[in-house]
């Protein structure tokens, strides 16, 4: 049987991105306040849930992000939008995203609901196309590329570990291409050869 590319591709415009988070607020600020963080931080939901106090780092507006998918620790610098979020769930919780007290395990019927609610999915049974959770982490690597942050940099703020897996969103941004062998033309003489 052929083989597939299964991975999701999906990301939100702006529009899409304000509207969801205006949904998931009217439903409940705990989980308006965790979208924002993974769109502003591009951190995975398990991620996200294992959060504790002591991972922020407030006095150099970064977030230590231990025991990744990768194995690999990172700090991710923090936004105005990712700092207010942290100051307004830090506790003296265990964690500090909680919901009725236990730990998220996952993004659930809120989410989902507010996703339905903004009609995101309305328009395909695409899989790699469906908006999900991830699709916010998604839409952090696809701003940022969009915005002409380098694919490496993207990358180390994803935590990927190889550069295989940030090159998904190298389409995004034709025009670096363009601008890095146009950096090259000072470097030689041209030779008229007529």
């Amino acid at each position: 049987m052929p083989r597939f590319d299964n991975k999701r591709i999906r990301f939100l415009t702006k529009e899409e991105a304000n509207e969801l988070l205006l949904c998931v607020a009217l439903k409940s600020s705990l989980w308006h306040d965790i979208c924002v963080l993974a769109l502003h931080t591009g951190l995975r939901s398990g991620e996200l849930f294992k959060l504790r106090p002591c991972h922020f780092d407030s006095q150099n507006s970064a977030l230590h992000v231990l025991d990744t998918k990768s194995n690999s620790n990172r700090t991710v610098p923090l936004n105005k939008q990712a700092l207010e979020v942290l100051s307004r769930n830090i506790s003296r919780k265990e964690l500090i995203f909680t919901e009725h007290g236990k730990q998220i395990l996952y993004a659930g019927r809120t989410f989902r609901q507010a996703v339905e609610t903004c009609r995101l999915n309305s328009h395909t049974q695409d899989r790699r196309q469906r908006v999900v959770f991830h699709t916010l982490r998604h839409t952090f690597a696809s701003w940022l590329v969009q915005s002409g942050i380098p694919l490496a940099v993207v990358g180390q703020l994803l935590g990927h570990k190889s550069m295989q897996m940030t090159m998904r969103y190298a389409h995004l941004a034709p025009a670096q291409g363009v601008s890095a062998v146009k950096a090259l033309e000072h470097f030689t003489n041209s030779v008229n050869l007529e």
